[in-house]
């Protein structure tokens, strides 16, 4: 140090220049970084939504859907929920929701019964469940569920982020917290054998 001050102007002029230069870039590299991962969390965010949103878009045709009196006058491969009981008939439905969970890495937080409802003159058995998953998760969940045999449908589904308030952007997806209600349709002549 005591050789920098009596060193001639030049060089001192010189290693302050390059002392300046470092500062500078040493806060652009800063400034580019900082702007890079809060690029890379909104991008993040605008693909979750984009999912979400067509979580919800699913969700609503599946609660539109009204035509399901004409499945079951065809007879056809609609897939209606088999067993020798209603109660046999919910238990499988809750073996294959869970199931169907632990696959995709959902957490099951609870699961029961709900009332049965009738829509165009089909009886539908249900469940409430209350999960958690990344929305990648839940997503791949809910595909199984309204795709493979015997149709599951989706009614009701509310999706919160209970780490929401953070206000650093997420390093991994965030967990989110869903109720969701599935129905499945039950065979008329089941329902015929539940009642006697």
């Amino acid at each position: 140090m005591i050789r920098l001050i009596n060193s001639p102007l030049t060089v001192r002029r010189i290693v302050a220049l390059l002392v300046l230069l470092t500062l500078v870039g040493v806060i652009i590299m800063t400034g580019l970084a900082a702007f890079l991962s809060v690029g890379n969390a909104h991008t993040a965010i605008h693909e979750q939504r984009i999912a979400l949103g067509r979580l919800q878009s699913a969700i609503s045709q599946m609660s539109h859907w009204n035509d399901s009196s004409r499945l079951v006058n065809s007879g056809a491969s609609f897939g209606f929920l088999d067993g020798l009981s209603e109660t046999i008939i919910r238990a499988d439905l809750q073996k294959r929701f869970m199931a169907a969970a632990a696959d995709h890495r959902v957490n099951v937080i609870s699961v029961g019964n709900v009332p049965n409802f009738i829509k165009n003159a089909v009886n539908y058995a249900g469940l409430q469940a209350n999960v958690s998953g990344t929305i990648g998760e839940l997503q791949q969940l809910l595909i199984e569920l309204e795709t493979t045999s015997p149709i599951l449908f989706i009614t009701e589904m509310s999706i919160r982020a209970p780490n929401s308030s953070s206000r650093t952007p997420p390093r991994v997806e965030p967990p989110l917290e869903a109720q969701l209600r599935v129905y499945g349709a039950l065979r008329p002549d089941s329902e015929q054998e539940a009642e006697q």
